[in-house]
């Protein structure tokens, strides 16, 4: 599929001869150009299955390995003395015969920042080519072995890494039949251990970035784990947490076995528990950023959450009540809820999704900072300050009326068979009638009131 997709591009761009500069000859055909103009990296991208050539590529250094008939084989992404990317075809690995025209350009061009480790049918690490990642770590010139920038050993054949390594940027590890960690393992980015076969993590391990773990066979974390960024716990084994547990970034347990949350659990980004199993929230719970609840059997928010930064989505939750005072600065999903009332003084920042929940009315004073989604409830009326800041939509509810003072930034989508024409007449219509809207029977109801203590008073 992406070579019939490469070969319809290829079509659609052709290759501009003005927009190529003689680099280097290799012989046999072969040599390296570098891509001088938006056409020459459009053809390049095209041909290669590869992001070169779309935005982000426009301003950057890109060679490409060309043989006679000026077909590219190999792409390098560089920046000034830099070597970023060195990918082949779909940013594959290239083909061994293209490898002594890779060591021509590495030699020729002389890079003095190859921080990163990459395994491209060989390793290069160091600024150098090394025969496979075994023979770079087995190396004992230096000791312990330190990666100066991300190492990739994703589709390598590598089983062990050795004991103290330091990398000093991210680590990814998809899919290499690595089986476990060493002792003293140190990244200062993120590790990603997708799909690999490793089952346990070593108790001295440092990690900075974020923990990606989705797919592995690990069963348990270590019980003096730091993640300084995301921890990513998605289909694992994993049944529970440590106590204490303190997570810089984000969390997600979706698909996991783990039915409980510690006490005092800290999650300074999103908390995503999704189709998980747990059935309550611990009531010292810090979430700084997003709640995605969904699918889950949790059924009250605690009131140290009546603050959410980020988005709070409680679809299909058997929640029924919410904290006084909720105020949500993104997204906030009530949609297919058991929710009949919204509390006093919520404020949602973003959009709000009500559709075929059961809530009934709207609380006076609410604001939502962009869309109002209220589909399918059995909301009847809308409260007279309702402040929308972009669309409004009223799809199967009984609301025939709009108030006077409501104020929505968008459009407003009426009920089957209404117009929104017809709904501000018939509010005109009722203004002083019986149907008068409950906003306004309030604010008569106050004039009156003042006005028969100032008659009091006056006699």
């Amino acid at each position: 599929m992406l070579a019939r997709r490469a070969e319809r591009l290829r079509r659609k761009v052709s290759d501009d001869p003005h927009g190529l500069e003689l680099a280097l000859d290799c012989g046999s055909g072969l040599r390296w150009v570098k891509l001088l103009t938006p056409a020459a990296k459009d053809y390049e991208g095209a041909c290669m299955g590869h992001c070169v050539g779309t935005d982000g590529y426009e301003d950057t250094e890109i060679w490409s390995l060309r043989d006679r008939r000026n077909q590219p084989h190999c792409t390098v992404q560089t920046d000034d003395k830099w070597i970023i990317q060195l990918s082949a075809r779909a940013n594959g690995q290239p083909s061994g015969r293209y490898w002594p025209a890779i060591e021509a350009f590495i030699a020729w061009f002389k890079p003095e920042r190859f921080d990163d480790a990459i395994y491209i049918g060989r390793f290069f690490a160091e600024s150098k080519l090394w025969p496979s990642p075994d023979a770079f770590f087995e190396d004992v010139t230096a000791s312990p072995r330190i990666v100066r920038g991300d190492m990739h050993l994703t589709g390598a054949t590598v089983t062990r890494l050795p004991d103290g390594l330091r990398v000093e940027g991210n680590v990814f590890l998809n899919g290499a039949p690595i089986t476990h960690l060493p002792p003293g393992l140190y990244v200062d980015g993120d590790l990603y251990l997708r799909y690999t076969p490793i089952t346990c993590l070593p108790e001295r391990i440092h990690i900075s970035g974020s923990l990606d773990l989705l797919g592995t066979r690990i069963t348990k974390l270590p019980d003096a784990i730091s993640v300084g960024g995301t921890l990513d716990l998605t289909n694992t084994l994993i049944s529970h947490l440590p106590e204490g547990l303190h997570v810089e970034g984000s969390l997600f347990l979706g698909g996991t076995p783990i039915t409980q949350l510690p006490d005092g659990l800290v999650v300074k980004g999103t908390l995503g528990l999704k189709d998980t199993l747990i059935s309550a929230l611990p009531e010292g719970i810090h979430v700084s950023q997003s709640l995605y609840l969904e699918n889950t059997k949790i059924t009250r928010i605690p009131e140290a959450l009546r603050k959410i930064e980020g988005s709070l989505e409680l679809r299909c939750t058997p929640i029924t009540h919410l904290p006084t005072g909720l105020r949500v600065g993104e997204y906030l999903d009530l949609s297919y809820t058991r929710i009949t009332q919204l509390p006093e003084g919520l404020a949602v920042g973003g959009s709000c999704n009500l559709s075929h929940s059961q809530i009934a009315a709207l609380p006076e004073g609410l604001t939502v900072g962009r869309s109002l989604d209220v589909s399918h409830t059995p909301i009847a009326y809308l409260p007279e300050d309702l402040v929308v800041g972009a669309d409004l939509d009223l799809t199967g509810t009984s609301i025939s009326t709009l108030p006077t003072d409501l104020r929505v930034g968008g459009k407003i989508i009426p009920p089957e068979g209404r117009s929104i024409e017809t709904m501000r007449a018939t509010t005109h219509r009722s203004r002083y009638g019986r149907n008068i809207l409950p906003g306004v029977r309030k604010r008569v109801a106050r004039w009156l009131s003042l006005l028969s203590f100032l008659i009091v008073a006056a006699s």
